[in-house]
This record gives C-alpha cells, structure tokens and sequence, in this order.
C-alpha cells in the first residue's frame, strides 16, 4: 500500500476531509510585539510604554475608587439605620404622648376632687413620673441620632464629589488604555502584514473593546442588559437581513435598506469606543454601554461621532452608506454581550418604526 494511501484511509474511516489532516489549523498571532517586530518598528515600544503607563495608572485609580465606593456604602447603610433608629423613636414618642396627656387629665380630676384617692393618685405620680423619664430620655436620644445624621450626611456631601471626580478619572484613563490598544493592534497588523477578513478585524476591536471595561455614568442606573423592550431602532428602513449566527456567513446583527442619506442613530445611551473605517464593511460605529454590552453600526457613509464622546439614545451617529448590495443604501447592526452577538429584534420597543429624538 503507497503510504500517501494511508492518510486518506484514515481521514474516510474518521469522516473527515483529507485536506483537515494536511492542513492544521493556522495559529493566532501573538496578541503582543515580538522582539523582532518591536526592533523593526520602534513605536511599538512607544505604545506597550504607554499601555504599561496606563494600566498602572488605572489600578491605582481603582483602587482609590473602590476605597471611596466602600466609604461611602457604609456610611449609606449608616444613615439608613440611623434614620430607621429616628423613625422608632418618633413612633414611640408619637405613642405615647396621648397616655400621657390622658394620666395628666385624670391627675388633674384626682387632685381638685373633695376626697382625693391618695393610693391611687400616689400610683399615677409614680407612673406619670416614670414616663416623663422615659420621655426625656428618647429625647436625648432623639437629639443625639439626629446630630449624628447631620454628621453623616455632611461626610457623604464631602465625599461625594472626590467619588465622582476619580469615577471620570478611570473612564477617561480606559478610555486612553483602550485606545493605546486599538492603536497597538493596528500597528501589529500593518507589520505583520495581516490580511485580516472584514468581520475578523471587526472581532479583534469587539474583543479589545470588552476588555476595556467602559462604565459611561449615563448608563449606571439604567444597564443595557436590563433595557429589554427599550432599545431604538438606529435607522429608519425596510429589514433585508435576519439574525441568523448559525448561517454561512454569520448573520450576527439586523440589515436595514435605508433612503440615500438616512440618519443612523444610537439605539441606547452609550459611549464611543471606536469609530473608524473596515475596510468592506464601511465606516463602523462600536458604542459600549457598560457591563460589556455593545452595539455595533456598520456600512456607514460618514460619521458624526469621534471615539470617547457620550452619546444619548437616538443621537445621530452618521448615516447610511451602501448595504446590502452596491449601489443599495443600507447600514446594518449588531448587539453583543461580550463577544456573544444576540438578536436584537428581541430588544426594540415594540412597535417602533423610527428613531426618537435624543433623550436624556
């Protein structure tokens, strides 16, 4: 038997085809310069030099910020018991003082009666003298919880806006790291000469960007993954293109066929995290809304939006450009949790056609 044969043989009885056992397959390029590449581009080490700056950079800023976030947390739970504490007493207080007034009447009537109950009347001062006590001692209380409320809430006031000013400190240094490595990926690619597939570099910048971590403070009380239902439709237009993941090629988004020069609009507050041009999808808009959800604005004409800008939802971020065929207008869109595409039908509001104007 020629031992060409061989190979054959067992990729028939395995099932498999002949060429998946001549052929393995191809290994990703490290996701880091070698030394090679760094000497023969010198930037590179330019970049990994501010991508080290960076990441130092940000977890001393995290640090802090997890430090004012837990301070602040716990002087919350603070103020919360100190107001429930507040709250019992006034209710005890509030209780208690008609059986007083009640007690001080009858003692009235016992002492002007000609013949007073002295037991009696005896038993009732000892009572109402107790309760007075009791009173005063609430009051006190009353008085203390109350100043340590206001102390509490003026150590929140203080805090507060140094919370605020290191949570804009590490968005704004993601918002550097993630564009150092988007500059860094486009640097390997270019040395080493990629012939990347369109939807391959769209997965490199979706991977990049989900590392990144962006938390926009437009999206902290109203989370992407929460927002079923709410999310716009980022252009106005007939549907052409399915979700389907599982076809060949993926259909990992909705295509729209749009009038020439139709606006295309964030479906839901966001931030920019990259904005540029694919080559063979357009110009592509990547919005990330926190928790690593993402949503993805692709064969775009032109762009209204730059890379680190807030956007609101509806806002325009371009328009569309030509989809699904040459010569058709048309954009399409992708929502992502992760790298994980999801259908986005599932999260439009219902019924909507168009686009509303940008809200708050």
């Amino acid at each position: 038997m020629p031992l060409g044969f061989l190979p054959l043989l067992i990729a028939a009885l395995l099932g498999l085809a002949p060429h998946s056992l001549a052929q393995p397959p191809a290994k990703q390029p490290p996701a880091e310069p070698t030394q090679a590449e760094r000497a023969a581009r010198p930037e590179l080490d330019k970049i990994l030099s501010d991508i080290t700056f960076l990441e130092a950079r940000l977890k001393t800023q995290k640090t802090r910020q997890a430090a004012l976030s837990g301070e602040l947390a716990r002087l919350a739970r603070e103020r919360q018991a100190t107001e429930d504490e507040l709250a019992g007493l006034a209710a005890q207080l509030r209780a208690l003082l008609p059986k007083l007034w009640e007690m001080d009447v009858r003692l009235k009537g016992m002492l002007s009666a000609p013949s007073a109950p002295w037991d009696e009347t005896d038993r009732s001062l000892n009572w109402l003298g107790a309760q007075y006590s009791e009173v005063r001692g609430d009051l006190a209380r009353l008085s203390t919880k109350n100043s340590e409320l206001t102390a509490n809430l003026a150590r929140e006031a203080e805090l507060k806006p140094e919370a605020d000013a290191q949570n804009a400190l590490v968005e704004k240094t993601r918002d550097a790291l993630l564009e150092a490595r988007l500059k860094l990926r486009r640097e390997l690619a270019s040395v080493r000469h990629e012939r990347l597939a369109p939807r391959e570099q769209l997965e490199r910048i979706l991977e990049i960007v989900a590392q990144a971590e962006l938390s926009p403070a437009m999206v902290q009380d109203k989370p992407l993954d929460a927002a079923q239902g709410q999310l716009a439709r980022p252009v106005a237009g007939e549907e052409v293109q399915a979700f389907d993941p599982e076809a060949t090629p993926a259909r990992n988004g909705l295509g729209f066929r749009t009038a020439r020069g139709e606006a295309v609009r964030a479906a839901y507050w966001g931030r920019v995290a990259f904005a540029g041009e694919i080559k063979g999808l357009g110009q592509v808009v990547v919005l990330a809304h926190g928790g690593a959800a993402a949503t993805v604005y692709a064969h775009l004409a032109r762009l209204s939006v730059k890379p680190g800008q807030d956007v609101t939802r509806g806002e325009t971020l371009g328009v569309a450009g030509e989809f699904p065929a040459p010569g058709a207008s048309g954009m399409s869109f992708e929502l992502r949790f992760g790298l994980k595409p999801s259908n986005p039908s599932r999260w439009f509001v219902a019924g909507h056609v168009t686009v509303p104007t940008p809200a708050s």
